[in-house]
């Protein structure tokens, strides 16, 4: 079974986003160590602050577990905002950072929460791996692993479509290294299910584990044409 923990090591900033457009800031006192899903005493002014991180933190860890390929992850929050959808509904977003299996190596994500305000319920989270730790930096594509991301993703879209023949054409890529066991990779390109297809905009996120030499989870986004790829991608492969 994974064991998924949570811990917030540091202050974390609540910044709320009124309906009116004003925005407020205030401390979210951070509560080291709690383990998601878990309730202790708190103080009354620290409640709703803490109910808060408490409600997003089990959906987080979750969802980031899912995106390493179910493993145990350490995550913690370092920013996050709150704006008023409507008087039952808020959007939760922010940053925060991962650890994998009890590793040393941080990998920065983003989230976006929704909430219900009514039940103080979160929803299912949309994750992005990569793009805000510290460390973080460009390295140069590996032909053979590219082939291997191209490969593997036309063999889910033929899949997927019934059509033997789908292959599929990258036309951007760029490999980012988060410490010394991942590599992120960000691809553009056009897939084809059939040689009459005229081609549909295809967008690429996968994450490769080095030292497993695996890919831990390759997401794709048929219609896709921003190069920053979608935050919650429509198709896991893994």
């Amino acid at each position: 079974m994974t064991s998924l923990h949570c811990r917030i090591p540091t202050a974390v900033l609540l910044v709320c986003v009124c309906a009116s457009g004003a925005a407020a800031s205030q401390p979210v006192l951070p509560r080291a160590g709690f383990d998601a899903g878990s309730h202790g005493a708190t103080s009354p002014v620290r409640d709703d602050q803490l109910a808060l991180s408490d409600a997003i933190a089990g959906p987080l860890v979750r969802a980031l577990s899912e995106q390493f390929g179910n493993r145990a992850v350490d995550m913690w929050l370092e920013a996050i905002a709150v704006q008023d959808v409507d008087a039952r509904a808020s959007a939760i977003s922010g940053t925060g950072g991962v650890m994998v299996d009890g590793g040393s190596d941080k990998v920065g994500f983003r989230f976006h929460v929704p909430y219900d305000n009514r039940r103080r319920r979160a929803g299912y989270p949309a994750v992005s791996i990569g793009g805000v730790a510290a460390g973080e930096r460009d390295v140069p594509n590996d032909g053979a692993l590219i082939r291997h991301l191209e490969s593997h993703t036309a063999k889910a879209l033929a899949r997927r479509f019934r059509k033997p023949s789908t292959w599929l054409r990258l036309d951007w890529i760029a490999t980012v290294e988060g410490g010394n066991r991942f590599l992120r990779i960000n691809a553009e390109g056009v897939a084809y299910v059939s040689r009459e297809d005229p081609g549909t905009p295809v967008v690429l996120q996968a994450i490769y584990d080095r030292p497993g030499n695996a890919w831990v989870r390759i997401e794709y986004e048929l219609g896709g044409s921003s190069r920053v790829p979608a935050t919650a991608p429509s198709t896991a492969i893994r």
